[in-house]
C-alpha cells in the first residue's frame, strides 16, 4: 500500500545521465499514451529504448522476462566495461 502513496507524492526530476526505457510491445488498443514521450521530457541525456514482448505487466513472466533479463545484462555488462553476452 505504501508504494501506492509514494506514487501520488512522488516529483519525477529531470536527469543528464542516460536512461534506457523497457517499453512492453503489448498495448491496450484503446491507450495511445507512449511512456517514451514522459520519459523524454524529464531525460536531459540520452533515452534508449528497448521494445520488450509482452504487456506492461507480462513482461515480468516467462517467456517475456527471459528476453527483458538478456537485454538488462547486456546493459549491465556494457555499463561495467564487460562485452560478454
Amino acid at each position: 500500500m505504501s508504494h501506492f502513496q509514494a506514487m501520488k507524492t512522488y516529483l519525477p526530476q529531470p536527469y543528464r545521465g542516460r536512461v534506457t526505457l523497457f517499453r512492453a510491445k503489448a498495448r491496450p488498443l484503446t491507450s495511445t499514451y507512449d511512456p517514451e514521450t514522459a520519459w523524454k521530457e524529464l531525460d536531459l541525456g540520452s533515452l534508449n529504448v528497448i521494445d520488450v514482448p509482452g504487456s506492461h505487466e507480462g513482461r515480468f513472466k516467462v517467456p517475456h522476462v527471459n528476453y527483458l533479463a538478456g537485454q538488462l545484462k547486456k546493459l549491465i555488462n556494457q555499463a561495467s566495461g564487460n562485452n560478454k553476452h
